[in-house]
């Protein structure tokens, strides 16, 4: 089984995200609707689902 993390969108150019994860930056695909500041799960380099900032924070409190 495998865990996916929120990352907060940083930039978006064109159809490609730069999404942070604890200051670590990764570029994915856009696949869905999001904004610059947005939470969200990519898997391989995808983003699939939006999160709201109130269960990204829950995500974060449990993994501690």
């Amino acid at each position: 089984m495998c865990m996916a993390v929120p990352g907060l969108i940083s930039e978006i150019n064109g159809e490609v995200a730069t999404v942070s994860y604890n200051g670590e930056l990764k570029k994915c695909k856009l696949l869905i609707k999001a904004d610059k500041g947005d939470y969200v799960i990519a898997q391989s380099g995808m983003i699939v689902k939006k999160v709201e900032k109130g269960e990204a924070y829950k995500i974060f409190e449990a993994m501690e």
